[in-house]
């Protein structure tokens, strides 16, 4: 079997005249239409949209086989996911940016035919990317961020399921 996707979204600001700016202190920080001014705020009209990647693609094959001798159904899949770079905050800052990431998992699962039980072995991101999810300004330390990771770096894991 082999199932995909992609998407595409060129998510745009139409109008955002007072965006919050790239704090002062960011240094040679810039964003969507150049360099940070002393202004508080910037126009991001026409901009990338945070939170917006413009492609995202997810490739999944995946095989099953029926081993007789056991009575058991086995399945070997990968997963292989992509998404394009994108802002992690409102202000458009190419140092808040999550560059475009690649992530691959791994999972073989045993179980009986009529599923009520099944045995899970996986890996989830191989490739152990850091993959961030949104940076959050630190309001007594200008210039200064904390970023949220949705990852938990590279895990392995083993599941036993039972359906009754």
């Amino acid at each position: 079997e082999l199932d995909g996707s992609v998407g595409f979204a060129d998510a745009r600001y139409l109008s955002y005249p007072k965006a919050p700016n790239i704090p002062a202190q960011a240094g040679k920080a810039t964003g969507c239409k150049g360099s940070n001014t002393s202004s508080t705020t910037q126009d991001l009209g026409g901009c990338p949209l945070a939170f917006a990647p413009r492609w995202t693609a997810s490739l999944i094959p995946s095989y099953s086989y029926y081993i007789e001798t056991y009575g058991v159904r086995a399945t070997v899949a990968m997963d292989v996911l992509l998404r394009d770079r994108m802002y992690l905050d409102s202000d458009d800052n190419n140092a808040e940016m999550q560059p475009a990431t690649t992530l691959i998992n791994l999972r073989t699962i045993f179980g009986d035919p009529d599923r009520k039980w099944s045995v899970v072995i996986s890996a989830k991101n191989l490739t152990n990317r850091l993959v961030l999810d949104q940076y959050l300004p630190q309001p007594l330390a200008t210039g200064n961020f904390a970023a949220v990771r949705t990852d938990y770096g590279r895990v392995y894991s083993a599941n036993l399921a039972y359906n009754y």
